[in-house]
Parts: structure tokens; C-alpha cells; sequence
């Protein structure tokens, strides 16, 4: 699914994060199972890699890299997503 946010830009949204089912199985826990370094890290990683794309109009999602046709699509979420 892709959202349009009011200042236009669109974000594309897994439709397994969406799905009730999946979601019904999500669970608040009373401790943290994810450091609050590992939280930083992934932080510092994410910015390296900005939404927008750059001025030059290069896209920050562009690369040459071959591969990815091999992917298989499945109903389950990622390994170590929240939940499972």
C-alpha cells in the first residue's frame, strides 16, 4: 500500500504490517527485547540513507546491484519482527 502524506511525499508500506491477522498477534511487552544500543545503531544506519532523494537526482533507493528476482514472496513477516 502507498500512503501520499499532506506534504506529497508517499510512503510504501509492507502489506503484511497492515494485515488484522498479523496484527492481532502483536503483543506490548512489560521489558524490552531490543537494546536501547541496538535502537541507536539502527538510528545511525537509517540516517545514512535519507527518504528523499538528492538534488542531483540520483534516488537514494537507486543501485546497481543485480539480484532480487529470487526473492519469494511470503505471508509472514520478516524473522525477529515485533511478535514473533
Amino acid at each position: 500500500m502507498v500512503v501520499q502524506l499532506q506534504d506529497g511525499l508517499q510512503l510504501a508500506i509492507p502489506s503484511w504490517m497492515l494485515d488484522p491477522l498479523r496484527c492481532q498477534s502483536l503483543r506490548d511487552k512489560a521489558v524490552p527485547v531490543i537494546s536501547i544500543d541496538a535502537l541507536r545503531q539502527l538510528a545511525e544506519l537509517v540516517a545514512q540513507y535519507p527518504l528523499s532523494p538528492k538534488r542531483n537526482g540520483d534516488s537514494p533507493c537507486s543501485s546497481n546491484h543485480q539480484g532480487g528476482n529470487d526473492e519469494q514472496e511470503s505471508a509472514l513477516p520478516p524473522t525477529g519482527a515485533a511478535g514473533t
